[in-house]
């Protein structure tokens, strides 16, 4: 019988081993309980910590601690603290943590849940767990917190092994080279989970990938940092593989890379997908402050880059030499880049990348392209069509170097700058046709003379259902109204989804959001201002700080205080008095500063050099009128992860009432399922099951992942 069937198939011998440390159990050590067990039994450990290291070979094993937090197996930071070698692995309900690395699995089928592995370090690879040797894992409810390695400081798959991780926490780890959250060289499905304060010396300060196609879906990455590039992803040099490389449905908040990628970084990939992506907040020292794309054939849709940072090129986005994809149904606002393309930066196309359908709203460029920039094309292959681009400085869209370049039906109006700008090389060939380019500094700049009257170009307020410069592009709706001299006046051929001549700006053509593609049930001209969000739609319940315009009724949505600083940096987002860099006056109980803590940071250092004593050494991240840190209840359940026995799980916290069948401990004393005395009744004493590994593989695991794509997608 092979592996897979003895996963499948309960034994009727199976036996159930315990384990305590007072003696009371079968063994006092899990080590112990190991040697004595046969493949198939349960080994249960009661509350406690065991300081040892154990390992496991070739045995199929199920270890149930009695909760996260309540049964720790410590290491003595020698070694591994538990390691499993040819064998298939349940594990669940416990903590492991002190050793050079927390979890080593090698050759292994199976699954982990509900375990936290923390405070591992000194692993070459993996600090909180490292899977290898064609293992196979679903890895689901677990939290890896404040592990660190060479490489993969959270987590390290090899290229033979395969992971699905799903509902989890990881956070605070870090890698002296790449993937300070994960590092993936397998097949690897990130789903709803959250990455979070990670870091790398290298790349992908969240998670780095490299040849292969990742899954990642519906999950978010905060605050992670990388000193080369990606600061919340990276993925290098990835074969399409099995299936072709996602991201989808998923946030990037406040990452940062030193050089390219704020938010993603990836090269040298082949096709590969991003859709409905939100990056906001991230930074770059050098180009694309939330995406950089290169090579590969990207297709972006219903990408939203919000207030991103480049110190060179590209603000928002920097995509280069793109072999086919198109940016497409995107919006980019209020994004700055310190030379061009302030919303979005196009370089040197190898394929047709078509530019269409897309918002620039806000950006800034130091140079030119305070919306867009279009840089090398001399093939006709980046095209820039039916584009909305206002309220930008620098101008709305520049080209240069570019002997064959199209600006066909865009709008480009109200910026400070040129509407639209080319460079000698571009000026004598560009194809300008259809655009309406009004109220800015200048109209038409660089090389250009006014176009206004020849092929179709008009100068003409565009009449858009919403538009303010006010530094808020999340609330800007730029649907043209019906009385729009840009309706139905854009190039002739060029047709809307209904077949009628195409209008000029991005609601316009065959590609743009004409029904209802997030499936929310209204669509654009029905007043869904962004129908690649089911979360914004008329009528929705407005969630402030979250990225959207969630009711589609305008107002303010980073800054409401109108104090200059965007939530979350602004931890008080409803006192123009609270922000960061504020004067912060000492005992009156007001952290004004945003700094963590109530006064300034004055005074001499202590003995050590640390900060002085009473000085604001906090992150800027707590609300002053509710004391919530987003970083410090990682799950939003109102318990900080210092009292919630997991803080993945929005289920589970003190107080919480105890599910006697689902594997965790709910309200967190130390006891989950048939162990917990909320479960016992005088017969029934919870499920008391385990539940057995079940990892798929092959086939079976590529079904599954398709299958969670499938369910993602609409």
């Amino acid at each position: 019988m092979n592996l897979i069937a003895l996963l499948m198939v309960p034994s009727s011998f199976a036996a159930t081993i315990t384990v305590n440390a007072d003696g009371s159990g079968d063994y006092s050590s899990v080590q112990s309980a190991v040697d004595a067990a046969s493949s198939g039994d349960t080994i249960q450990v009661a509350s406690g910590t065991y300081v040892e290291n154990v390992s496991v070979s070739a045995k199929t094993l199920y270890i149930e601690g009695s909760g996260v937090g309540a049964t720790v197996i410590e290491g003595d930071g020698s070694d591994t603290v538990l390691s499993v070698q040819g064998a298939g692995l349940s594990l669940a309900q416990l903590t492991l943590s002190g050793g050079t690395q927390g979890l080593a699995l090698s050759g292994v089928t199976g699954s982990l849940s509900t375990v936290e592995i923390r405070d591992n370090e000194g692993a070459d690879v993996g600090g909180g767990i490292g899977i290898s040797n064609s293992s196979d894992m679903n890895i689901s409810n677990i939290t890896i917190d404040n592990n660190s390695a060479e490489t993969g400081g959270g987590l390290h798959l090899d290229s033979s092994s395969r992971a699905t991780v799903t509902d989890c926490w990881i956070g605070n780890n870090e890698a002296a080279d790449s993937g300070g959250g994960v590092y993936a060289s397998g097949n690897l499905v990130i789903d709803g989970t959250t990455l979070q304060e990670n870091s790398a010396g290298g790349d992908g300060g969240g998670v780095y990938v490299t040849g292969v196609s990742p899954y990642i879906l519906s999950s978010e990455f905060w605050g992670n940092t990388a000193a080369g590039n990606g600061g919340g992803f990276a993925l290098a040099s990835s074969d399409v593989g099995w299936v072709t490389p996602l991201v989808i449905q998923t946030e990037f908040w406040l990452n940062g890379a030193e050089n390219n990628g704020g938010a993603i970084w990836l090269d040298g990939a082949a096709a590969f997908w991003l859709r409905e992506v939100l990056a906001v907040l991230n930074t770059a020292g050098n180009d694309g402050g939330g995406l950089w794309l290169s090579g590969g054939q990207p297709t972006l849709t219903f990408i939203r880059a919000w207030h991103n940072e480049a110190g060179n090129d590209g603000g928002g986005a920097y995509i280069t030499s793109s072999n086919g994809g198109a940016t497409r149904k995107s919006s980019f606002g209020g994004n700055s880049a310190g030379n061009v393309g302030g919303g979005a930066a196009h370089i040197a196309a190898n394929s047709n990348h078509p530019i269409n359908n897309n918002r620039y709203i806000e950006n800034s460029a130091s140079v030119s392209g305070g919306g867009l920039y279009i840089d090398g094309d001399t093939n006709g292959k980046m095209a820039a069509i039916n584009l909305d681009l206002v309220g930008n400085s620098g101008g709305g869209v520049s080209v240069a170097n570019s002997s064959l370049a199209r600006v066909v039906n865009v709008i480009s109006a109200y910026n400070d700058g040129a509407g639209i700008a080319a460079d000698a090389t571009s000026g004598t060939a560009i194809i300008l046709k259809n655009n309406d380019v009004v109220g800015n500094t200048d109209g038409y700049g660089g090389a250009l003379t006014d176009r206004e009257g020849m092929d179709g170009n008009i100068n003409s307020d565009p009449l858009f259902a919403r538009f303010d410069l006010d530094g808020d592009p999340i609330s800007d709706f730029l649907l043209i109204e019906e009385e729009s001299p840009c309706r139905n006046a854009g190039l002739g051929g060029l047709l809307n989804s209904d077949g009628s001549r195409s209008h000029i700006g991005s609601y316009g053509g065959t590609g743009s959001e004409g029904g209802d593609e997030d499936g929310d049930g209204v669509g654009p001209f029905g007043g869904d201002c962004d129908d690649g969000d089911p979360l914004a739609v008329p009528g929705a319940t407005e969630i402030a700080g979250d990225g959207r315009d969630n009711d589609c009724a305008g107002g303010g949505e980073l800054d409401l205080d109108g104090d200059g600083y965007l939530h979350p940096l602004d931890c008080d987002d409803d006192d123009a008095d609270i922000y960061p860099g504020a004067d912060d006056v000492t005992g009156d109980g007001i952290d004004a500063d945003c700094d963590g803590s109530d006064g300034d940071d004055t005074g001499s250092a202590d003995a050590d050099g640390g900060p002085p004593a009473g000085a604001d050494t906090g992150g800027p991240w707590v609300d002053e009128d509710t004391g919530d840190d987003p970083f410090e209840d990682a799950d939003n359940d109102g318990f900080e992860a210092g009292e919630d026995c997991n803080d993945a799980d929005p289920e589970s916290y003190p107080g919480a009432t105890e599910v006697c069948d689902d594997g965790a401990d709910n309200d967190c004393d130390g006891k989950a399922d048939a162990n917990d005395t909320d479960c016992m009744d005088g017969t029934e004493k919870g499920c008391g099951c385990a539940s057995a590994p079940t990892s798929p593989t092959g086939f079976v695991w590529a079904l599954l992942s398709i299958g969670v794509l499938i369910r993602r997608r609409r």
